[in-house]
């Protein structure tokens, strides 16, 4: 096969993601991040104008695999006997991990043969990261214009300046209906917020508000969990807080899926998670499992971003699929989708092309514990604006 050069941003103008093998699929993230978020109207006191927003290029910096550390020492851990259930895990990693190889081989030959290179465009130097001006009299009358009252609602309007503070937007349904991204100012820092999307940002006991939104859409189509387990590593470096998986359990997921709803689970590779989502949080949310899809992390140039026989970590993550009481019509099979991990701690590719292929009709999409939004999504978490901030975009020329 001949070599010839393409440039990502042209080759997935419709779509960010490439065939690799059966049901395995290339994915762009920051190519589909500057889809959503070309053509921006960033207003601001003094006037408004049309930007582009992308993710910041070096978080996508990942040209070699990542360095497992090791002490020169062997642990001397007794072996014990594996139960039946270890031992069929065990099978499982295998036979998957087998697959995966099959995958990384064929996407580092896809990349070689066509020569994918990172989008090339120029950052602009001007800032447009913080708002300097609204004073809390001009957030408070902003926040009087788009606040209904009887809903305990904000309707973020289609144009306009609109500078809010943070609790304007805290434990209340805010919704943004055009069709077109544009930036808002709260708190003195300016946020992106995609087309059509809806979210609400609080803790898990001040869910009233979602329910009610819920119940008012009658339910969700599909459900995508993002949850903060508790680890060691969390505990130790502190580097996000995590619920306990009773914490988890306690979701209320069945209201807020509608039957034949599709529940995606993000877990860790910890044996442990895994039997608590398909033994507890399914059964006792009457989900029934369907399948799994797993997300392959590579450098730019193919290679898994660690060695798949490491035994501290592994060079994938799992995405758990069932389906709320009754099975869905359509057929969901196992997928393996590739991307460049983001740097940003936890920040996952984007699924919607993988998801558009269920060919629902217009489906009612949330995610739970988000850190960004999503167009024409549902999105909540207590951090559901972290990643909307400016400081981690790049504002460029197209």
């Amino acid at each position: 096969m001949g070599h010839f050069t393409i440039d990502f941003r042209d080759f997935l103008h419709n779509m960010d993601c490439i065939w690799v093998t059966e049901n395995s699929y290339l994915l762009n993230h920051n190519d589909h991040v500057l889809r959503i978020y070309s053509n921006t109207q960033h207003h601001k006191i003094n006037g408004s104008e049309i930007l582009s927003f992308a993710l910041k290029r070096e978080y996508f910096n990942l040209d070699n695999p990542y360095i497992a550390i090791s002490t020169g020492k062997k642990s001397r851990k007794r072996k014990l006997k594996m139960s039946s259930q270890e031992e069929e895990e065990k099978k499982c990693h295998k036979s998957l991990t087998e697959r995966l190889i099959t995958v990384a081989t064929k996407t580092e030959t896809l990349l070689r043969d066509i020569n994918v290179r990172n989008m090339n465009y120029n950052v602009k130097t001007d800032s447009v990261k913080t708002c300097k001006g609204c004073s809390s009299i001009f957030k408070n009358l902003c926040f009087r214009q788009a606040f209904n009252i009887a809903q305990d609602t904000v309707t973020i309007p289609c144009d306009g300046s609109i500078h809010l503070d943070s609790s304007h937007v805290t434990d209340r349904i805010v919704s943004y209906n055009a069709n077109h991204p544009r930036t808002v100012c709260i708190g003195g820092e300016y946020y992106l917020v995609p087309q059509k999307c809806t979210f609400l940002m609080s803790d898990a006991s001040r869910l009233d508000p979602l329910l009610n939104l819920a119940h008012s859409k009658g339910g969700f189509d599909i459900i995508v969990i993002d949850s903060p387990w508790e680890n060691k590593s969390a505990k130790r470096g502190r580097k996000y807080p995590w619920l306990s998986l009773g914490d988890i359990g306690k979701l209320p997921l069945q209201k807020l899926a509608k039957n034949s709803c599709i529940i995606m689970v993000w877990i860790t590779n910890n044996p442990t998670i895994r039997r608590f989502v398909t033994n507890d949080l399914f059964k006792s949310n009457e989900i029934q499992y369907i399948t799994e899809w797993h997300w392959l992390k590579i450098t730019n140039t193919g290679r898994p971003v660690v060695d798949f026989a490491s035994p501290h970590k592994k060079p994938y993550e799992i995405l758990i699929i069932g389906s709320y009481r009754k099975v869905p019509q359509i057929e969901i099979v196992p997928k393996v989708f590739v991307s460049t991990p983001c740097s940003i701690h936890s920040h996952k590719p984007p699924l919607d092309d993988l998801l558009m292929q269920m060919n629902l009709d217009s489906p009612q999409c949330l995610e739970m514990f988000a850190r960004n939004l999503k167009p024409q999504w549902t999105s909540w978490g207590n951090e559901v604006l972290e990643l909307q901030n400016l400081k981690y975009f790049d504002n460029i020329e197209c």
